[in-house]
């Protein structure tokens, strides 16, 4: 016999919904991943048949800055919790309660920003402006 008071943990009052999480798509990232590696292997090819010269450090300074570039994009995120809007860019985290943000909106070329207590902030480019626009209105119009 199955037990009546059993309900599933996600109908139980008071229990907060996972958060939203959004992150960038990898196909950027994969290429500029590929680039940094036929860089790498440049600079490599270089050093070992012409020496270490100017055209093997600029090969090195590439394959670098790729590396860089896709730890920026795995660490790119916003995520819609509960009560708060957090993003992270790199080093950069930032919270913003949910009832401090006034209003959303997007441009082309501008991607999307918040309005927090009359000053606009830019939240990091995650994917297409217009979707990311719309989950974070009807995250706001969510009752916490």
């Amino acid at each position: 016999m199955a037990d009546s008071s059993w309900t599933p943990s996600c109908s139980r009052p008071g229990m907060a919904a996972d958060p939203k999480i959004l992150r960038p798509g990898w196909g950027l990232a994969g290429f500029v991943a590929l680039v940094g590696l036929g860089c790498g292997v440049g600079a490599i090819h270089l050093i070992r048949t012409g020496g270490f010269g100017w055209m093997a450090l600029f090969y090195m300074a590439m394959a670098l800055g790729s590396v860089a570039g896709v730890w920026e994009q795995a660490r790119t995120r916003l995520e819609l919790r509960r009560d708060e809007l957090f993003y992270s860019v790199g080093w950069r985290r930032r919270r913003i309660a949910k009832d401090r943000i006034d209003k959303v909106t997007w441009a082309a070329g501008c991607g999307v920003s918040i309005q927090v207590e009359g000053k606009w902030v830019e939240l990091p480019s995650v994917g297409n402006s217009q979707a990311v626009t719309n989950s974070v209105r009807a995250w706001l119009k969510r009752s916490a």
